[in-house]
Order: C-alpha cells, then sequence, then structure tokens
C-alpha cells in the first residue's frame, strides 16, 4: 500500500512535464492528488499505530511513541529544508519524479533486497 505514494509522486512529475496549460485541469489534478494522498495518510497511520500498540510492551509503548514522535517532528523542518532547495534549483517534475524513484526503492525493493520480512510480526 506505500507503493502508492512512489506511484502518486511519478504522476505528479510525469503531469508537471506534461504540456497541460488549463488551470483546471490542473486545479483538479492537484486537488485529486491531496485526496488520495490525505486518504493514504490515514489508512497507513491508523495500522502503524495498532502495530506498535500490540507489538511494543506497555511499560515501554510511552517512550516509543515519544521517540517517534520526536523524530517526525525533527525530520519535518529537515524535509523542508531540503524539498526548498531541491525545487529552487530543480524542475519540479524532477523532483517529483526523484522522489517518486526514491520512495519506490525504500519501500518496495529495500526490503526484498535485504531479505526482510515486513509482513511477519
Amino acid at each position: 500500500m506505500t507503493s502508492i505514494f512512489s506511484v502518486l509522486f511519478l504522476l505528479m512529475g510525469m503531469f508537471l512535464f506534461s504540456n497541460v496549460h488549463s488551470k483546471f485541469v490542473f486545479s483538479i489534478f492537484i486537488i485529486v492528488f491531496n485526496f488520495i494522498t490525505g486518504i493514504m495518510i490515514a489508512l497507513l497511520n491508523t495500522p502503524t499505530l495498532v502495530w506498535l500498540t500490540m507489538h511494543v510492551p506497555e511499560n515501554m509503548q510511552g517512550r516509543v511513541f515519544n521517540v517517534s514522535r520526536t523524530c517526525v517532528q525533527v525530520l519535518i523542518p529537515i524535509g523542508i529544508i531540503i524539498f526548498s532547495f531541491c525545487f529552487d534549483k530543480l524542475n519540479p517534475g524532477t523532483v517529483f519524479i526523484t522522489s517518486g524513484v526514491l520512495f519506490f526503492v525504500l519501500v518496495v525493493l529495500y526490503p526484498k533486497f535485504f531479505k526482510l520480512d515486513i509482513k511477519k510480526g
């Protein structure tokens, strides 16, 4: 399911390279892109939190969730800085396509390459 994000980013990059000059079509595409992205985030966060709750010992949950949220809060500004730099220096389509490919490699190919069984739990 997480590979859908890489597909969405690839589609956004290809769309940005297309010759669509209509603001209406572009607006509809962005609305659909953001809607699907929001749904995917909601669909992925819930099972992740349930899995963590089930597999992290109760006496460690506070620490694990706290560290997790702290890492997210630290990584958000770092991501904003990196992507701001990329969008300033590169074509937006290139940034989205590169992000999609890297996300695909990280989510789909990395576990297969290192023979990780993420479904086993």
